[in-house]
């Protein structure tokens, strides 16, 4: 943009140096054709990638230059009007990193323009034009100051419909990024109101899933291999989650959580969570280790109240807290591989759409002794597409 400023100035310039020749004003003629030569430094510094060096100098010298021409005809032809469109110039061209070349060129654009003013009254000018030839001066110098200025204000208006436009791309992605990382109700509230958000929820079930025997597959994988079986794992349940309606927690490792009923509450929380697992274990079926063999998930169940929530103001998760929460990673810990283990409250709550059957009493570590029951499926007559 620069550059093209600077290609209309040398035009405009060579215009009114043929027009100074024309008239025999030669001082004025010559100081043009030199100010329009030495203009071309700026066209090689921006090549070059010296764009401040070139911002300065453009500045300056057409600064110098208005100088000159203002006492060489006085100040009735409005030449030193001009060095409004120079400060205009210095403001837009700068980028903010040139806060201090900025800063001095305004500063020197300023000074000339006070020792202008000062100078009208002490120096004569050298030409002093017939009225018409100076007022087709003073008008040519209005009319482009003008023409500058609504150039300057296009100018500004683009670049600051853009730099909204940008701002605005980039709030999307924040937003999109937040809403990746948290629930839609939760990032939502967090804009609103930037600080610690708990919630209480009474009916909650949450599903923790863990790889089999990944400690000892992940030691024969190299990192990339582990990272993208991981991502593999993890994306596939992401889907099935959204597919279900479950909110996916947060992943540990190897281990998946999400967790039915938050931060919405939903009546059928416990069925949502067992449909997930059920697909949960359907989808490892597919999925082959690096050793060849099919994928085999350990899967806990339990259904109860929670606390949810964000804490902190950096990195920050929705997590979960809780007995409930507790329980159901050691539903989890204590099942068997390919199996899905489920809490009696959770039993309680899938009613007769599901096939479970008990598995018996379990010593769960905090709780004692539980009777804990496995999910085997859907029933017949609730399954999907049955009649």
């Amino acid at each position: 943009m620069l550059s093209a400023a600077t290609a209309a100035g040398m035009l405009l310039l060579t215009t009114t140096a043929a027009t100074s020749f024309a008239q025999g004003w030669m001082v004025h003629a010559v100081e043009i054709s030199l100010t329009i030569v030495l203009l071309s430094v700026v066209f090689i510094a921006n090549a070059r990638g010296h764009f401040i060096f070139a911002n300065v100098y453009m500045n300056v010298l057409v600064a110098l230059h208005l100088t000159i021409e203002s006492l060489l005809f006085g100040p009735s032809v409005r030449s030193h009007d001009y060095f409004v469109v120079m400060a205009v110039s210095t403001l837009m061209f700068f980028p903010r990193r040139a806060r201090v070349p900025m800063l001095l060129t305004l500063g020197t654009i300023g000074v000339l323009w006070g020792a202008t003013q000062l100078l009208f009254d002490a120096i004569p000018p050298l030409y002093v034009p017939d009225p018409d030839a100076a007022e087709d001066f003073r008008v040519t110098n209005v009319v482009g100051l003008q023409v500058l200025l609504l150039v300057a204000s296009v100018f500004f208006r683009r670049h600051y419909t853009a730099a909204e436009e940008a701002l605005e791309e980039e709030r999307e992605r924040a937003d999109r990024l937040l809403n990746d990382i948290l629930p839609r109700p939760i990032a939502e509230q967090l804009k609103r109101a930037p600080t610690s958000i708990a919630q209480a929820h009474h009916e909650v079930t949450i599903v923790f899933a863990d790889i089999v025997d990944f400690t000892r597959m992940s030691a024969a994988m190299s990192p990339t291999e582990v990272v993208d079986l991981l991502n593999r794992v993890f994306t596939t349940f992401d889907a099935i989650a959204r597919k279900h309606g479950l909110e996916k927690i947060k992943t540990i490792g190897d281990a998946y959580m999400a967790a039915a009923g938050v931060p919405v509450a939903r009546a059928d929380h416990a069925a949502a969570a067992a449909r997930m697992a059920l697909e949960m274990l359907e989808v490892a079926q597919t999925m082959r280790v690096p050793d060849g063999r099919p994928l085999r998930l350990r899967i806990g169940i339990n259904s109860g109240p929670v606390v949810a929530g964000v804490i902190g103001t950096t990195k920050f998760i929705y997590d979960l807290w809780g007995d409930a929460v507790n329980t159901a990673s050691r539903m989890e810990s204590l099942g068997t591989p390919g199996a899905i283990q489920v809490t009696a409250t959770t039993r309680a709550a899938l009613g007769d759409a599901f096939v479970v059957e008990e598995r018996g009493v379990v010593d769960v570590k905090g709780k004692g002794l539980m009777t804990t029951w496995m999910l085997r499926g859907l029933r017949a007559a609730t399954a999907p597409g049955s009649v």
